[in-house]
This record gives C-alpha cells, structure tokens and sequence, in this order.
C-alpha cells in the first residue's frame, strides 16, 4: 500500500454528531483517496523522518483509527510521509490442524500490527499485536471446510506512519477420521449463538480419540487427534483458555492439557476416569478414580483433588468411607461425575450403577445428603421424578439439579434431560424441566445436559452403537427443539460444552 498520511480523530470529528452533508462527505472521501494514494502530506519542517515529531494530530500518539472526514480536516496537505513496508507474507497450514494456520510477515521498520481475517461474512475479526517489531507471527484458528479468506496486514508506527498488505487463504478438506455432521434441524435465530466442544470416538472401527468443536451450522472449527491407541470412550473434555482439557478412560487417555495449536502444554500418568475439572481458582483440578479401600474385595470409587504442574495429589474422598450398598461387584460405584457450585462449597459425586448422588461438603468430606439410589434416598421423590444410570449433574443457579437421566432397558427403555428442584428441609422433589426426543431415544451408556446462557438446554444423547446415531438437540425452555446434529451410526460422544467466547487466534 503506499504511504498513508496519520489521520487522528480531530476536534471536529469528536464535536460533530451524525454523517457530513452528502457533498461535503463526498469532497473528504475524495481527498482521503489522495492520500492513500501517497500526494498528501503531513507537516513539513517537522524533521527528517517526513512525520511530525510534535504535539498535534498529526504527531506521535495520533489516532490513525480516526474516520478519514474528520482526520483529513487536520492533516495539511505539504510534507511527504514515513512508509513502512509490509513483505514477506507466509501463510502456514498447521500439520495437525487444516482449520488453523500461522501466518508471518515483516516490516521494514519495528511497527505494530494488525492482521485482520475476513471470511465471507460469517468470519471477520482482528488479532493485534502489543509490541513493536520487524517480525511478526499469528495463529489463525476457527476456520471452516472451503472457507475463502482476505488476510489484510496494517502495521503503524508509533510517529503514525502505517503500511499494509494483504493475502489470501483457501481452507481445504479435513481429514477422513473428522466423520461428517447432518444438521437435522436449525432454527438459527432460536439458538445459543457458540462452538461445541466433545469427544469423538468410535470403537467399532478402533480409532484412536479425537476432540473436535463444531459451530452452530454443523461446520468443524477445531479438532485435534490424540496421540493414543484407546477411542477414548468416557473421556472428558473442557475449555480453558489457555486450550482443551481431556482426561478419561482409565490409564489409557491420560489428563493433559492441549494448547489452541494442537501442542501438548503437560501431561500426567495419572489413572483416571469420566471426570476432571477445575477446582478453585489456583489451577487445581478435580478428577475420578478407583481405589482400593474399606477391605473391599473390589476397588471403590473416589474423588481426587489435584495440582497438575508439580503432580501433587491434595485430598481424596472414597466413596465406601460413607456409602456401602447390599451387594458389592467389580463396578458397584461407577462415579462418573463430581460437580462443584461457584463457590466450591460442596460437591455433587454422581454414582451411575447406584443411580445416585451424594451431595458431599468442602472441605470436610461429610455426606449431606443422598438423592435416589437403588436401596432408597433421603428425599421423598415421585416414581416419574427418578433417575436410571445418570450422567453429569449440574448445579444451577437457584441450587436445582440439572442432569441427563439415561434410563434402563430393565425399566425404562428411554432417555432425557431433567431439571430437579430439592427442598432440603421438607426432602421433598419437584420436577421443573424435562425433555424427552419425539419420538424417544434411548441412550444407555453416554449423554449430558448443560443450561445454556440463553436458557436453552443442550442434550447431548450420546451412543455407542452402530445403528443409533449420536444426536446433539438444543430446546428452549418449553421444549421447543431447535437445534439438531447428528454423527453417524458407530460414532459416539461422552459429553458436550457449549462455549459462547469464540477463539480465532492470537498474535504471537
């Protein structure tokens, strides 16, 4: 691009309410067009470096993001600018992830850049750097499958000269382990706008676990594939920002965190199952486990808390410590989930093979209370009210239970999402939101149920199975399906994350 005078945000661009007459817009449009075009100028006699070196608008600390009517007012026409030239731009595909890319470039002189990527019109966002230099690097993520792209560089210097330069990006295919998505239904203006984040895994084929986050449009914008043998069946995934937690399936899928790039921040040998969050707010987690305790001739359930950088294990809570049922087996706990309040005061452990939850204290680990249960709970509950093999309950804001009540085929042969309100001094259950899919759908092993910021529900009626196919549907509070995805039959998912703070790279 040619040299560009700096044009700040004058005195009368701040003053003045609303567009300038048509004419008069037209006159500023035209002379900004010059000098774009490298006849204008700034000041002269204000040095050798051909920008003004004083206080003014056309000084160090102008603002050049001012509107061009406004900026021209107060930039005189009779000096040559600085020019800093934009070259070398590389654009990178990364190895493990065709969505994503890195993108370089150069300066003639240390400047600040911007890169701005404009995909379409479902795609347009910047990324800025915060220092000044002659080489400049970015990561672009959240592409989609045959997204065209304008890549446009603006570089500035802080005396106000700017250069850019531009490119273009063509995304290709992902590669044949990313299964396709069916979009079954879309009422686009009824959905939570955000990408969904889950595990990916199909045993039946033997394919070794893959994290993918797909948009609202069925389209993948992130995958990563795992570098292990196991499908990675009950895996658990997270957002962070800093990238995706997973951990899960025993020894097999070990706890790590994977950085937006695909690379491998830590990773523990830590022999875990079905669950691993944050807990608290100094970078501890929670995770589940089996452990031998209590004299038991099979391994009980427990909870762990756990600082992943020194590899420190804090407390662990066993299940037999508080509960024992009448019959003991090789799986007689099955924890699958522990869910934590904002202020992680107490936490619900969710046992699916006792289809029960235990609302524990923190820090003391005392038993408050237990909802369901083969054997009986302390809440009087409605047969209609009760829960088979559940997954994943989540605390609400009004302390109500949100949870995905799988069912059994021993009893009832389908599954759906239920929201229970709990009167923890009557013991008393009331029903306040359930879904079943029309016409039902039973999903024995897997599935979630999140609220979303929208007060839609996500369900995720997870499969592992090679004729039902797992489905992802989104309600409204009255039940309104608005929003159904579908995988193919074989290929199945354990949770899913909706997240509405879309990430799209960073300046490096």
């Amino acid at each position: 691009m040619s040299p560009l005078c700096p044009l700040p945000r004058s005195r009368i661009g701040n003053d003045r309410k609303g567009p300038l007459p048509g004419a008069l817009a037209l006159f500023f449009r035209s002379v900004a067009v010059f000098c774009l075009a490298g006849t204008v100028g700034c000041p002269s006699g204000s040095g050798t470096s051909g920008v003004a070196d004083g206080p003014g608008p056309c000084g160090p600390g102008s603002d050049i993001h001012g509107d061009f009517e406004a900026a021209v007012l107060d930039c005189p026409l009779d000096r040559p600018l600085t020019k800093v030239d934009v070259s070398d731009i590389l654009v990178v595909q990364n190895p493990g992830n065709v969505l994503s890319c890195f993108v370089e470039w150069k300066t003639s002189v240390k400047a600040l850049s911007e890169l701005t990527v404009s995909c379409a019109d479902d795609i347009v966002y910047t990324l800025s750097g915060q220092s000044a230099a002659t080489e400049h690097r970015a990561f672009v993520m959240g592409l989609y499958v045959g997204a065209e792209c304008n890549l446009e560089v603006v570089a500035r210097t802080p005396d106000g000269a700017v250069g850019n330069a531009t490119t273009s990006l063509a995304v290709g295919q992902v590669p044949d382990f990313l299964p396709p998505l069916t979009v079954l239904d879309s009422q686009p203006s009824k959905v939570q706008p955000g990408w969904t984040l889950f595990n990916l895994t199909n045993s039946y084929a033997k394919l070794p676990l893959v994290v993918a986050i797909f948009d609202e449009n069925g389209r993948y914008r992130w995958y990563h594939r795992r570098a292990v043998t196991d499908t990675g069946a009950d895996t658990d995934t997270r957002t962070l920002p800093e990238g995706i937690l997973v951990g899960g399936t025993h020894g097999h899928v070990l706890p790590a965190l994977i950085d937006w790039q695909g690379n491998v921040v830590w990773e523990r040998k830590i022999f875990m199952h079905h669950d691993l969050r944050p807990f608290g707010d100094q970078g501890l987690l929670l995770y589940l486990t089996d452990t031998w305790a209590c004299g038991l001739e099979h391994p009980s359930g427990a909870v762990v808390a756990w600082d992943p950088l020194p590899d420190k294990k804090l407390w662990k809570w066993n299940l037999c410590d508080h509960f024992l049922p009448k019959s003991i087996d090789s799986d007689w706990s099955h924890l699958n989930a522990a869910a934590l309040p904002p202020d992680d005061s107490y936490m619900l452990v969710s046992s699916r093979n006792q289809d029960a939850i235990f609302k524990v204290s923190l820090p003391d680990g005392k038993v408050l209370w237990k909802l369901g249960g083969q054997s009986g709970g302390d809440f009087i509950v409605a047969p209609e009210d009760s829960f088979l093999r559940q997954h994943d309950p989540e605390i609400q804001p009004d302390g109500s239970i949100l949870l995905f009540d799988n069912g059994l085929a021993e009893k009832r042969e389908y599954s759906r999402a239920l929201q229970l309100a709990l009167d923890e001094t009557s013991m008393t259950v009331t029903r306040v939101f359930e879904y079943r899919h029309d016409p039902d759908i039973f999903s024995p092993v897997w599935g979630d149920a999140d609220r979303l910021p929208n007060g839609n529900t996500l369900i995720l009626f997870g499969q592992r199975d090679q004729k039902r196919p797992t489905r992802f549907s989104e309600v409204t509070p009255e039940g309104q399906k608005v929003s159904d995805i579908a995988l193919p039959p074989s290929w199945g998912a354990y949770r899913a994350e909706r997240f509405t703070e879309l990430r799209y790279g960073y300046m490096q």
